[in-house]
């Protein structure tokens, strides 16, 4: 399993097919395919096994199915296979020992906790508009992407920031050439 591999999706995932989720097709009993998706296993570590218990620890790609890999490794073994408890240790540069308990954060304190938006979004693509390119683009405009993005992406997360603040998520239009707002958030921006 390690390496990238092709991984087929669990029937009561939220993938679309033909606009519906596809656990809501499996519920209610519909047949259907789901095809096989590249994902990536960095690494596959078995920490405790007393059976009929496996516990193990994966690094992985994000959209790995780790129900799937369960199953597959029941089907593997002939013995079948499934998730009891799933915990998620880390995402991008976020790690669970860094976590905070709801109870500890307050409406004093709040703030002090909170992460930097940029330590969250760390492989986002971030632009920092000009006042002018800010007021076009609010205006539902579009700017010129060779100002801000040399390189076209086809599927990074860019987010534009104005005066320090995150005011945004763009995205390119017109074959890559111009970007526009794809979701502004409202905040309150200063003359």
């Amino acid at each position: 399993f390690l390496g990238k591999i092709n991984q087929i999706p669990p029937r009561h995932s939220a993938i679309q097919i033909a606009g519906k989720r596809a656990y809501d097709l499996a519920r209610k009993g519909h047949e259907f395919e789901l095809k096989p998706r590249p994902v990536e296993i960095f690494s596959a570590e078995i920490s405790q096994y007393e059976f009929p218990f496996l516990e193990m620890t994966i690094h992985c790609s994000s959209g790995t199915y780790i129900r799937s890999i369960a199953h597959d490794i029941g089907q593997m073994t002939g013995c079948g296979g499934y998730v009891e408890e799933l915990r998620r240790l880390k995402i991008a540069d976020l790690k669970v020992e860094e976590a905070i308990q709801l109870e500890d954060i307050d409406q004093d304190n709040w703030l002090n906790k909170a992460f930097a938006v940029e330590k969250i979004f760390t492989q986002a693509i971030w632009i920092d508009l000009s006042r002018q390119d800010y007021d076009v683009l609010a205006r539902g405009n579009f700017v010129e992407a060779a100002k801000y993005c040399q390189n076209r992406t086809d599927n990074k997360l860019i987010l534009a920031r104005f005066d320090q603040q995150l005011v945004g998520v763009v995205e390119f239009t017109e074959e890559f050439t111009k970007l526009k707002f794809k979701k502004k958030f409202n905040i309150v921006i200063s003359n």
